[in-house]
């Protein structure tokens, strides 16, 4: 069955899973650790994405973010490859680091917010990695130490998630620390690592049950929520499409990513549609096909077909590209 395309709309909350290839470690010691949390920290100022939550395990992470008008596969895709070429630099290896794409799921906030901050917090403590919450208080690899007051990010946006647990700093710490504490739902992993039909229903039971009383679900599992949230998600999600077509094609095409190359490169229009020698021009060809690709959604077969080369060519153009000056432009043109 085909994987469908993902939901993005600013302002709704995402939890984000990320793994590691084959299920090895993302990080072999507290120096990736920190590389990693730094790029994460960048990357929220730039774009302005809130950050509730987050932890990193030794296989994968996860986030609970809140996107505002920059786009979240953008930033997922800057911090993932971003990290991977300096763990594969530091580490001397090559290949992809990360397990196929990662998984985002729309939650519904009041249903589920508060119940993710804690699923999350609580990974390090569930697979062992800390012996108990005082432990858990102490670890610097999870946004749980922020809230209990041991730690602090200027990137992390601590108060805005204690206020969901009191109107004051101090009343709601407390609020969250005796809330964290509370947990002991053994299927945690099932209700918060995907949405669909089931999961937001509250279970085959309450399907069935449903079902047989004459009730309709909607159900999409990208979404975790009520039946009438979903709705709303994918009513808004149809809604979306077609504004972010208009706007793709009112604002940019390939001749205006080319324009825009030669007015940040210095480069000329032959140089980068035709394929010239010189280190210039190549750089400036690498630039454009990653725009092409992130910018304008792009197949890569089409902009190896723009770019008089072949797919396998098209793709290495295009890693190219985000280390030649395309990553720090991503931002411009999406942000224009």
């Amino acid at each position: 069955m085909p994987r469908q395309p993902r939901i993005e709309i600013p302002g709704v909350l995402y939890h984000i899973i990320a793994r590691g290839i084959e299920r090895r470690r993302l990080y072999k010691d507290s120096h990736d650790k920190k590389m990693f949390l730094k790029r994460l920290a960048g990357l929220v100022d730039e774009t302005g994405i809130i950050c509730y939550a987050w932890v990193l395990m030794p296989n994968h992470f996860h986030l609970l973010v809140s996107p505002t008008k920059y786009p979240l596969h953008n930033f997922m895709h800057r911090l993932q490859t971003g990290y991977a070429v300096n763990f594969n630099h530091r580490h001397k290896r090559a290949g992809h680091l990360f397990q196929n794409r990662y998984k985002s799921i729309i939650c519904q906030k009041e249903n589920y917010f508060q119940q993710l901050i804690r699923y999350i917090h609580r990974n390090p403590l569930q697979a062992g990695l800390v012996k108990n919450l005082s432990a858990l208080d102490a670890y610097p690899w999870c946004g749980h130490s922020a809230l209990v007051g041991n730690t602090s990010h200027p990137w992390y946006a601590e108060e805005e998630t204690l206020s969901y647990f009191g109107e004051k700093i101090g009343k709601a710490r407390s609020a969250y620390r005796q809330f964290i504490s509370e947990f002991e739902n053994t299927d945690a992993e099932d209700r918060f690592c995907g949405g669909g039909l089931i999961r937001s229903a509250g279970g085959w039971k309450v399907v069935k049950a449903n079902k047989k009383a004459g009730g309709r679900w909607a159900g999409d599992e990208r979404i975790l929520g009520e039946s009438f949230f979903v709705q709303g998600v994918l009513k808004q999600l149809d809604t979306s499409k077609v504004q972010k077509n208009c706007l793709a094609k009112e604002s940019w095409d390939f001749k205006k990513i080319v324009e825009y190359v030669i007015r940040r490169t210095g480069a000329e229009s032959r140089v980068i549609e035709f394929k010239c020698k010189g280190k210039a021009g190549a750089e400036a060809r690498a630039m454009v096909a990653y725009l092409c690709r992130y910018v304008l959604d792009m197949q890569v077969t089409e902009i190896g077909n723009r770019l008089g080369i072949n797919q396998s060519a098209a793709s290495q153009l295009i890693a190219k590209g985000r280390v030649s000056g395309g990553e720090d432009c991503l931002g411009d043109l999406l942000g224009s």
